[in-house]
């Protein structure tokens, strides 16, 4: 009879040997279901946050970038502009410039200025690196126009960003971690070997996505605060096989050995 639900390995996941048993010899499945909701449940405060710091973004920053964007129209390749020549578009918190418009050919190149960016009459030259400068010809953009208006629309459609990027986010999320979960189940074959496990492939997929959870609570953890580990993919990989390798052993012992220490009846009730 199954112990513990599929809620209980978030936070058992990272302890529980009797968690790791009764996955091993309970749940069903190759554990599916268990990454479907761990992806959802560790992608949404991470889009939450995206959501809030592009909220601010626009609410707060852009407005002063935007309100020095003049009218622009680009027809046959040719640039004009409603604005006193040469127009610069400046950083707002330290007031250098960021964008250069000159029609007149008195500026043609980024040699001629500080900015990252210079827009001619017929070429929009963009600062690639310290050492690369790319160009970008404007003859094939038959008609086109900008003004801080289509500017705030378009940063109006950027508050929906997390919202499309939710579902796309979880479902490669979760395809990427089902593929490591085959992987990994190749590898538990190798544990079980080892420790004298009498388990199925699938049984091993399903205890490699219970595995996983550690490493993805902890990166999403550190993603949140700004915490940087060095090498942490590195360690992703170790300790992912060391949980592997705990929940193989765990499944190793014989069946009527099984029985729930009292601190995991403790927490399974308070959930």
């Amino acid at each position: 009879m199954k112990r513990y639900s599929i809620f209980h390995p978030l936070v058992l996941a990272f302890f529980s040997k009797s968690l790791y048993q009764d996955v091993g010899r309970n749940w069903k499945g190759v554990g599916a279901l268990y990454l479907l909701l761990l992806m959802v449940l560790t992608w949404i405060p991470l889009l939450v946050q995206m959501q809030l710091a592009i909220n601010g973004f626009v609410e707060d920053e852009a407005p002063s970038v935007t309100e020095q964007i003049p009218p622009i129209e680009i027809v046959n390749g040719q640039v004009s502009v409603d604005a006193p020549m040469p127009h610069v578009i400046r950083n707002p918190d330290t007031n250098a410039p960021v964008l250069v418009i000159d029609t007149t050919g008195e500026i043609t190149s980024l040699a001629d200025t500080e900015a990252k960016a210079l827009l001619t009459k017929n070429t929009l030259w963009v600062e690639h690196n310290e050492f690369e400068t790319r160009s970008y010809d404007l003859a094939g953009v038959q008609r086109f126009s900008l003004n801080k208006q289509i500017v705030r629309q378009w940063l109006e459609y950027l508050k929906w960003f997390p919202v499309v990027l939710f579902p796309l986010a979880v479902i490669f999320s979760f395809i990427y971690r089902m593929v490591l979960a085959a992987i990994c189940g190749l590898v538990g074959l190798a544990f079980a070997s080892m420790v004298g496990a009498r388990l199925e492939y699938r049984t091993l997929m399903r205890l490699a996505a219970i595995a996983f959870t550690p490493t993805i609570v902890l990166s999403t953890l550190f993603t949140l605060f700004g915490v940087t580990v060095p090498y942490w993919a590195s360690i992703c990989i170790l300790l992912t096989l060391v949980y592997l390798f705990f929940a193989v052993w765990a499944n190793a012992e014989e069946e009527e050995s099984y029985v729930p220490p009292e601190d995991d009846y403790v927490q399974l009730q308070e959930w």
